[in-house]
């Protein structure tokens, strides 16, 4: 009898989950245009008005713009400075590599963090981050000389 009860409210869930575009950690697995309240990389920053979406799309937007004009920035440095004769074997140097280091480090924390902003599945920010990175490479690949960031993001 316990079993049976069990299996119904398993189900009862998968129903409910089911219904509401939901998993059963409550994470929205569907896009969604309700902002309100919704979470983004921390508890604290949940927008619950107006202003406070505004603000948000904005940070999302120039994230977006930062992330593709670090990509951009790397393969200007690679052209300009850092491997001009476009060698495959280089010597190790210090400053080169660790400035390789850390760009693609910062690159790749950007860059999952937009992911786990378009992971949200708020409509509002999946096109923010969309919109700020076709308004980097617009830009962005102009002055670097082509489309050449490499990569997605």
């Amino acid at each position: 009898m316990a079993a049976d009860s069990s299996m119904a409210a398993e189900s009862s869930m998968a129903m409910d989950s089911g219904s509401c575009g939901m998993s059963m950690g409550g994470m929205a697995m569907t896009f969604t245009t309700h902002w309100r309240n919704t979470p983004l990389l921390f508890n604290s920053w949940a927008p619950s008005t107006g202003a406070q979406l505004f603000g948000t799309l904005a940070a999302i937007f120039f994230a977006a713009i930062f992330t593709r004009v670090l990509l951009l920035a790397r393969s200007w440095l690679e052209r300009r400075y850092w491997n001009p004769k476009g060698s495959i074997q280089q010597e190790f140097a210090i400053g080169r590599d660790l400035g390789r280091a850390t760009l693609a480090g910062v690159t790749a924390v950007m860059a999952y963090a937009l992911m786990l902003v378009a992971m949200s599945y708020v409509v509002a920010y999946f096109f923010a981050i969309i919109v700020g990175l076709m308004v980097a490479e617009v830009l962005g690949a102009r002055l670097v000389g082509g489309g050449g960031g490499g990569g997605h993001c």
